[in-house]
């Protein structure tokens, strides 16, 4: 397996960038990546850059992306003239369909922005760096760890090292590729079997007493099919990456906690302290990096799927007498997909705050370290100050900064939204 922090080395420097920009998507996405490249929002070689002005691609891929979004901004207006009726199906149908529209056009906003920005380079050159600096760390401990050792004692030593190396660090685990598979059945799942229901309804509700939904495939012009395929792949791809980038993001701060435990249960935490000091700040400027341009896409998709799943709450809690079974499982895989989409946007990013404060309660409850020498103590102290200190938090807007308490606290807002509106319905 390529080692996290190998890149390539051309003649320009240009290319060198744009060529390890290659290799940093391959590595962090695996198979993704060519989701990524051929789902027609990479920008990487861009009309508006000057230095890939003169690739052909750039004369292809620029085009074809903005078309996409004003396709997908054209959705999401349409879907917003159909929502009327207060209260009934049609209103909480085009709720969901307009907030998963926003998702989809959140989500090429994010494919297009980032590949034109080469953030994702930027990412894994900040984790590359943090990898490292666990590599090193590892070979330290390893030297130390063979002085004193026999023969039989190295050997299993260097096959333990080596199994550490090699898992430190994982970035296509079975978990994510679940996730990733999960995701893309359940969105395109979803679409496909809502543009069934219009097609076989001839846009129509299930239900007799409701309005009809003016049908979408009229205002496409037979493209909805293709076009809700293609947003459903898309968001899928969008928040499989998200994920993938927060993992990653936990992983190292998990394994960096590790080394700083077992260093504090073996005491040699105060010799140690000025590396892992060292490798403490690069893992906060990487956690910093991630947050900073996360926020927005954040924002968007944790709003946009508070909407859709209390939506999805109100349709199957009013109207699970009245709709047959292509509905009833078009509201189970809209609501699989809010709460999916919601666990990913606002749990993942607690998660990394949760790991980052656990190494501040690591070095106060190590008692050698603060009863030691007091240069020593001052180091600790000032990566406890630097954690405190260090905007590492994805925030909603600005507004609400995901922490452990702040997430679950937002998880609980759509089930009360869609009981709510369950109550003003029954009894008004």
């Amino acid at each position: 397996q390529t080692e996290v922090y190998q890149s390539i080395s051309t003649t320009n420097e240009v290319e060198d960038r744009y060529a390890n920009n290659e290799v940093a998507r391959r590595a962090l996405f695996g198979p993704l990546s060519m989701v990524i490249k051929c789902i027609g929002f990479d920008d990487t070689y861009s009309l508006i850059k000057k230095e890939t002005r003169r690739h052909c691609i750039s004369w292809i891929a620029t085009p074809l992306a903005l078309l996409g979004i004003v396709l997908f901004i054209r959705n999401v207006a349409m879907n917003l003239n159909l929502i009327e009726n207060a209260m009934t199906w049609h209103w909480g149908e085009m709720f969901i369909l307009t907030f998963l529209a926003i998702q989809s056009l959140a989500s090429a906003l994010f494919f297009f922005f980032f590949t034109r920005s080469l953030f994702f380079l930027d990412y894994y050159e900040a984790w590359s760096e943090c990898a490292r600096l666990a590599e090193n760390y590892s070979k330290e401990k390893k030297e130390e760890g063979e002085n004193g050792e026999n023969e039989g004692e190295k050997k299993e030593h260097r096959d333990t090292e080596i199994g550490l190396n090699q898992s430190r660090f994982p970035v296509h685990n079975r978990g994510r590729i679940i996730w990733v598979l999960l995701s893309f059945l359940f969105f395109v799942g979803s679409s496909v079997l809502c543009s069934v229901k219009y097609a076989l309804n001839h846009g129509h509700n299930l239900s007799p007493n409701q309005s009809a939904t003016e049908p979408l495939l009229d205002n496409l012009y037979a493209f909805e099919p293709l076009t809700s395929v293609w947003a459903a792949i898309l968001t899928a791809a969008a928040l499989s990456a998200y994920g993938i980038l927060n993992g990653i993001l936990i992983e190292t701060i998990v394994a960096f906690n590790r080394d700083l435990s077992d260093s504090s249960k073996s005491s040699s935490l105060s010799s140690q302290i000025d590396s892992f000091a060292i490798r403490h700040q690069s893992i906060l400027g990487f956690a910093r990096l991630f947050s900073d341009r996360m926020k927005h896409f954040a924002s968007v998709m944790a709003v946009s799927g508070i909407v859709a799943n209390f939506s999805a709450m109100f349709l199957s809690l009013c109207f699970k007498q009245e709709i047959e079974t292509i509905a009833h499982i078009c509201v189970i895989l809209w609501t699989l997909i809010a709460i999916g989409s919601m666990a990913s946007i606002l749990l993942m990013p607690a998660k990394v705050q949760s790991k980052l404060n656990h190494t501040c309660e690591i070095l106060v409850a190590d008692k050698q370290i603060w009863k030691g020498e007091i240069t020593i103590a001052q180091r600790a102290q000032m990566m406890i100050y630097m954690r405190k200190n260090t905007d590492t938090t994805v925030s909603i807007f600005k507004c609400l900064k995901l922490t452990p308490w702040v997430a679950n606290g937002i998880m609980l807002v759509p089930p009360l939204i869609g009981l709510t509106l369950y109550i003003i319905k029954t009894f008004a």
